[in-house]
């Protein structure tokens, strides 16, 4: 059911032209509602077209239709999936994990994302992108030390920096290093 094709009413187009119309206009004229109705519209408009692929078709195109609304819900799922994990990784949510956060609790996140997002183990970019974004994780961490140097310094002066262990500007180079090489990694 790859490239079977089959051709949807025109006036299917209009449940969408809706959306985007009340998208844009429906803030401004009647705000209020909007605000509070957005998701009934949304949703409806949305079954609208998801009623027809599934019933206005007979026959072989009956078939290619139901393909098109799993294959569409499928994409959807794991776009959202890897958008949720990325939000996660990024920072946007806190989870609480007993234990300490470390890189490789956050590659085992980043897994798991991947897997719901459809990847495979055996894509050879898996293992790229988790120790691109662990080098992202302690380059970071590397650099949250350097810019606190002076917070540590009156607050905790065993800390690496200010005791002498070792310089700002090498853990500066070091940070940024492991930056550059996560950027290298995910870019490959």
């Amino acid at each position: 059911m790859g490239h079977e094709t089959i051709a949807p009413n025109p006036w299917m187009i209009l449940p969408f032209a809706i959306l985007l119309g009340t998208i844009a206009l429906a803030p401004l004229l009647f705000g209020g509602w909007w605000l509070k109705h957005y998701p009934k519209v949304a949703i409806g408009l949305g079954a609208i077209t998801l009623a027809y692929y599934w019933y206005g078709f007979s026959g072989d195109n009956s078939k290619i239709a139901h393909g098109r609304v799993w294959g569409t819900a499928h994409e959807y799922v794991s776009f959202i999936a890897l958008i949720g994990s990325l939000y996660v990784v990024s920072g946007g949510i806190h989870i609480r994990v007993k234990g300490e956060a470390t890189p490789m609790v956050n590659v085992l996140f980043l897994l798991v994302g991947a897997l719901l997002a459809g990847g495979s183990l055996a894509d050879a970019r898996l293992p790229l992108l988790m120790l691109a974004l662990s080098l992202f994780y302690i380059g970071g961490m590397f650099l949250n030390d350097a810019f606190d140097r002076n917070f540590d310094a009156a607050h905790r002066p065993e800390r690496p920096i200010p005791s002498g262990q070792v310089s700002a500007p090498q853990v500066f180079g070091f940070g940024f290093g492991m930056l550059a090489l996560g950027m290298a990694g995910v870019a490959w």
